[in-house]
């Protein structure tokens, strides 16, 4: 009977032993996966990161254009309002 229990705690403590090993290597497995995982993702950040630059880059120089474009909107109505006002004030002193 005694040993039976010997053999019993044996096949415990070495069952123990496996899976502590096993539960080390799955550690190891676990902390490579998620690493991998990690520069995959900080990878996939990087690129977003550049993407949202290039659009911010893109609406800057819509901006920019829209800007310039009201500019010579501006200079044009005023060249246009001067003409008018010369053309207006000419009549009206009898040139035309």
């Amino acid at each position: 009977m005694q040993e039976t229990i010997k053999t019993i705690v044996a096949r415990i403590e070495e069952r123990l032993k496996n899976f502590i090993e096993q539960n080390k290597t799955d550690h190891v497995e676990i902390k490579a996966q998620v690493s991998k995982l990690d520069e995959h993702v900080n990878h996939e950040i990087e690129k977003i990161i550049g993407r949202v630059k290039v659009l911010e880059d893109n609406a800057q120089a819509i901006i920019s254009e829209e800007t310039g474009r009201n500019k010579l909107y501006k200079a044009v109505i005023i060249v246009l309002g001067s003409i008018i006002g010369i053309l207006t004030f000419l009549h009206g002193i009898g040139m035309f």
